[in-house]
């Protein structure tokens, strides 16, 4: 009693049916500045979790009636084992997929749960891999153990959950399952999966791209970095809804678009390929993580100068201090006392730890890793940025041994963001170079003495980045596919600067990928996604522009990217990522087959094969023809690009193997992950997919 007269209880109001009870008995009175005691007594009769409120009433004129809160939680004696979901209907899904469901195991009683496996009986039903035994469970906790669901087939399937756990009265305990395979064909357009992103004020995806298997379907991931500053991994064969495989939060920053997010090969010893990212906001810092649980490896912070600056793109080329791992560029801004970093990093793949920077004295806006022009033998730097005011663009070439800066040239736009390196164009045996600006004006430069070669126009665009495509016109040179402002696609001719194509589009020509062939040409094929207005995702044939498939997206097409075949038709599949947090999957369609049939060059009856698969040395490719052809033997990486031809002559019918042994053409050992390997007769073509590990 706080007041200055004395205060009664005069009942407690007590909700029937519920185990609580009282030895109070009112009424009693209460002396100013003194208390009294209520005991309460809950007294369950089945386990469960109490939450009600009785009711103190007292002669108090202002509150006569005082709510108090009771909660409280009634547990079985010893360990107890309970299942809030004690069955699961996975639906429909794609066959061959994986797609999981999370069994939730409850500990209800006062003693530790110890849960000593999880089986199934079915080969389809898998136990996640990240799970390990035996699992202890306090009171009143709980744990989510992965079940993954992989139809082999088009049917109906039924298994079971076992549960080996000490609880006495649930030992073991079996939790059904069932589920339907679907072996249906996917034509180019179609949804393969889809996810939400529903966290943060602003949940649009800005970068995507594709990781290499980590789950153990030979299947790649997908990363996507999004404006709620998250970083995550979908599992890139879902169906469905996309199962999340590990996420990341920026405290206080985001990945600001598609550049500024690469993967690298294994730098943790894992045998996982890693990712690398460039961070804006508050973060200001490129930053590795691992590929396989997303836990970060090391983070290279700005804020050295300043107050940092952002990272605008990453790149992960080359290896500048020779100990065998592809070092990480970065490019970065300024902040807004004029104190920030506006150089570009070289870093330490390994660390993170600075091998050189080159400071611009503006905001960095791109940087590409590219062959050596200096002649040193060594791999260089082509970056690209602006004055400090950014009123004008700077390109800039830089050796990649010390970070000197060897060149710059100004542009006629305010600033630099597209960079690539193209072929060799005047025969020297140097690549050049070609840089965009935001004024619409690209260059073609020769990195070895700064010479312009060709300057172009886009109708004043903000030229934002350039994909670069194998040779679309068959003039020996690799071009390139324009992400720009103006809604149209363009493809430029790689030797020369020519418009290859122009094609017409929706809207802005914002977000733009080159993707494998799907039109069966031998030429990459392309897709695009537009935004703010009319948004809508393209595939586009690579040699002319026409369209494949379109459709229209929910909102701005914010980050695109294709991603290596899911459905085993040989073909890539489109990622779009929309403004409103929306992700898509999609597939390139059927017409690549593993396995086409007629016309039949191939016999019949000596099925193409390699073995072993996965490999770690050297796998053997077996084929047989059924007549004299002439054969070739191309192996692809991921993008779509040939690393190497085992074939590529006459072959007279039999059988015939050809072995590989993971390098590529100039006999490089090449990096960990998927290939295709394809096989082309005078009348047939079959592509098969190989893991090198």
């Amino acid at each position: 009693n706080v007041g200055n007269a004395n205060l009664i209880i005069t009942s407690i109001i007590i909700p029937g049916a519920v185990p609580v009870s009282t030895t109070f008995s009112p009424p009693q009175t209460i002396t100013p500045g003194s208390s009294i005691f209520i005991p309460l007594t809950y007294s369950p009769v089945t386990v469960g979790h109490l939450n009600t409120s009785i009711t103190v009433v007292s002669s108090d004129p202002i509150t006569p009636n005082e709510q108090v809160i009771l909660t409280g939680d009634a547990v079985n004696s010893g360990p107890s084992l309970y299942v809030p979901f004690d069955s699961h209907h996975y639906g429909l899904v794609r066959q061959h997929a994986f797609t999981r469901w999370f069994l939730e195991v409850e500990n209800i009683g006062d003693a530790t749960l110890v849960v000593s496996n999880i089986t199934t009986n079915h080969e389809v039903f898998i136990v996640d891999e990240s799970v390990n035994f035996p699992i202890q469970i306090a009171p009143l906790d709980s744990v989510l153990v992965g079940i993954w669901f992989n139809p082999l087939t088009n049917e109906a399937y039924n298994g079971k959950i076992q549960i080996d756990n000490n609880d006495p009265a649930n030992n073991p305990y079996f939790v059904p399952l069932t589920g339907d395979g679907d072996d249906r064909k996917y034509p180019i357009g179609d949804a393969l999966w889809h996810y939400n992103i529903t966290t943060g004020f602003d949940p649009s995806p800005k970068a995507i791209a594709p990781l290499q298997d980590i789950t153990g379907d030979t299947v790649d991931e997908v990363i996507v970095c999004s404006e709620d500053n998250y970083i995550r991994c979908f599992n890139g064969n879902s169906s469905g809804i996309a199962d999340v495989m590990w996420e990341f939060e920026i405290y206080s920053g985001n990945v600001y678009d598609q550049p500024g997010l690469t993967t690298i090969e294994d730098l943790n010893n894992d045998g996982y390929q890693d990712v690398i990212i460039g961070t804006t906001g508050g973060d200001r810092s490129i930053r590795a993580l691992s590929g396989k649980t997303g836990q970060s490896v090391w983070r290279h912070n700005t804020n050295e100068y300043g107050n940092g600056g952002w990272v605008y793109q990453v790149n992960a080329s080359y290896d500048y201090n020779n100990d065998g791992l592809t070092d990480v560029l970065a490019s970065t801004g300024d902040d807004s006392e004029d104190t920030g970093p506006k150089r570009v990093y070289c870093l330490n793949a390994v660390n993170g730890v600075a091998l050189w920077e080159a400071y611009i004295g503006g905001p960095v806006f791109s940087v590409i890793g590219v062959e050596d022009f200096t002649g040193d033998g060594k791999p260089d730097v082509i970056a690209g940025a602006s004055t400090a005011d950014e009123t004008q663009g700077k390109i800039l070439g830089i050796d990649g041994t010390n970070g000197s800066i060897q060149w710059t040239r100004t542009t006629g736009g305010s600033s630099v963001w597209a960079l690539k390196q193209l072929d060799d164009i005047t025969g020297d045996g140097v690549k050049e170079v070609v840089a965009g600006d935001f004024g619409g004006n690209f260059y073609y430069i020769d990195p070895t003495d700064n010479t312009q070669i060709f300057h172009g126009s886009i109708n004043g665009a903000l030229i934002l980045r350039f994909e670069r495509l194998e040779d679309v016109n068959g003039d020996g040179f690799a071009d390139l596919l324009v992400a720009h402002s103006n809604a149209n696609g363009i493809v430029l001719n790689g030797k020369d600067g020519s418009t290859i194509w122009f094609k017409s589009l929706a809207d802005k020509s914002w977000n733009v990928a080159a993707i494998d062939d799907i039109t069966d040409d031998q030429i990459n094929d392309v897709i695009i996604g537009t935004l703010y207005s009319s948004n809508r995702c393209y595939f586009l044939n690579g040699v002319d522009g026409a369209e494949l498939d379109s459709r229209n997206y929910p909102s701005p097409v914010d980050a695109i990217n294709g991603i290596p075949d899911i459905v085993g038709d040989g073909s890539m599949e489109m990622v779009a990522g929309g403004r409103n947090g929306e992700v898509n999957c999609y597939s390139g369609g059927i017409v690549l087959l593993v396995g086409t049939e007629e016309p039949w060059q191939i016999e019949k009856s000596s099925p193409v094969t390699n073995y072993p698969n996965p490999f770690s040395d050297q796998t053997t490719i077996a084929f047989g023809l059924d007549q004299d052809s002439f054969v070739t033997l191309r192996v692809y990486d991921i993008n779509g690009k040939v690393v190497t031809t085992l074939l590529n002559r006459h072959l007279s019918y039999g059988q015939h193997t050809v072995v590989w042994n993971g390098e590529d053409s100039a006999g490089k050992e090449l990096p960990t992950g998927i290939y295709f390997y394809e096989i082309r007769t005078d009348q047939n073509k079959i592509r098969n997919k190989v893991v090198k590990l």
